[in-house]
C-alpha cells in the first residue's frame, strides 16, 4: 500500500490509571506505526500521570494539567496533533487488536476528502465482558434524530478541525454530536471494520437523560427543531434506549 498517513491518536485521561494501561497498549502495539501518540490528563491523583511521565518517550506530546472538562481536553490533543487523521481513544478504550488501523488505511486512502471516516466499535464491560457492537452506514435523516457515530471508532480529517473549529465548551457529554450537526452537509464515510472496544459504564450509558438533553440543545442550534419536535426526539431516544437495557437483561 501507498498510503502512508500520519495517525494522531489523543487519548485523554483523569483518574482511570487501569483504563489508561489499556488504552496505550492497544495504541503502541498497532502493527501500522507512523502514528503519534498524544495524551492529555486532566492533572490525575491515582497514578495515571506517573505512568506517563515513565512511558514518555513512545509519546509525541503529552501534558498533565487541569482542564475544563472533556471538550477543553480533546481540543488540547486536537490542536498538538500534527497527523492527517485523527483518532480521539478515550482511557479504557482500545483498539480491537494489533491491525486495525492497518484495516481503516483502504478506506481512508480512497475517502482523503470526508470529513470523518469510521468504522464498527464494540462494547465492552471492565471484567472484558463482550457486549454489542455498533456501527451502520451514514444516513442524514436518522442521523439529524440521533448520534449514529462514535468517536472512538473515528478517524476525523485534520481539515475537518480547521474548517468548523473545535469542540464547543457549552457542551459536557454531546459535544461530538453538535460539531458533527455544525458542518450541515457532513461528507460521513463508514467502513464496515471492527475498529474499537469501548468500555461501558461513561457519563452517557450511566444516566443518558442529561446527554439526551444536550442532543436536543445541539438540534436546536443547527437543525432549528422546535420544542414539540425537540421533545417528541427526547422521549423517542429514552424509551429506545430503556428497551435496549430491557432487552440486554432478558438476553443475560
Amino acid at each position: 500500500m501507498n498510503y502512508f498517513p500520519l495517525i494522531s491518536i489523543v487519548t485523554i485521561v483523569y483518574n482511570d490509571f487501569e483504563g489508561l494501561k489499556k488504552t496505550f497498549k492497544s495504541v503502541v502495539s498497532q502493527s501500522f506505526k507512523n502514528i503519534e501518540y498524544i495524551v492529555i490528563d486532566g492533572n490525575s491523583t491515582d497514578g495515571s500521570a506517573d505512568f506517563i511521565k515513565e512511558h514518555q518517550e513512545k509519546l509525541s506530546h503529552w501534558i498533565s494539567e487541569p482542564d475544563k472538562g472533556i471538550s477543553d481536553a480533546f481540543n488540547k490533543g486536537i490542536q498538538a496533533a500534527k497527523g492527517d487523521w485523527i483518532v480521539l481513544l478515550n482511557a479504557a478504550d482500545y483498539f480491537q487488536d494489533e491491525s486495525a488501523i492497518e484495516r481503516m488505511l483502504p478506506y481512508l486512502e480512497v475517502n482523503q476528502d470526508a470529513d470523518i471516516v469510521y468504522g464498527r466499535l464494540t462494547e465492552v464491560d471492565e471484567n472484558g465482558k463482550i457486549g454489542k457492537s455498533f456501527g451502520k452506514e451514514f444516513d442524514k435523516r436518522t442521523f439529524e434524530r440521533e448520534c449514529t457515530i462514535i468517536h472512538p471508532a473515528t478517524f476525523h480529517n485534520k481539515s475537518f478541525f480547521i474548517k468548523n473549529g473545535l469542540f464547543s465548551l457549552d457542551f459536557k457529554i454531546a459535544m461530538d454530536y453538535e460539531i458533527f450537526l455544525r458542518k450541515r452537509e457532513l461528507n460521513a464515510v463508514f467502513a464496515n471494520e471492527l475498529v474499537t472496544f469501548m468500555e461501558t459504564g461513561g457519563l452517557s450509558q450511566l444516566n443518558p437523560a442529561p446527554s439526551y438533553k444536550e442532543v436536543n440543545k445541539a438540534k436546536e442550534l443547527h437543525l432549528k427543531k422546535n420544542k414539540a419536535q425537540l421533545k417528541f426526539d427526547f422521549y423517542e431516544n429514552m424509551l429506545r434506549y430503556r428497551l435496549s437495557k430491557l432487552k440486554q437483561r432478558l438476553l443475560s
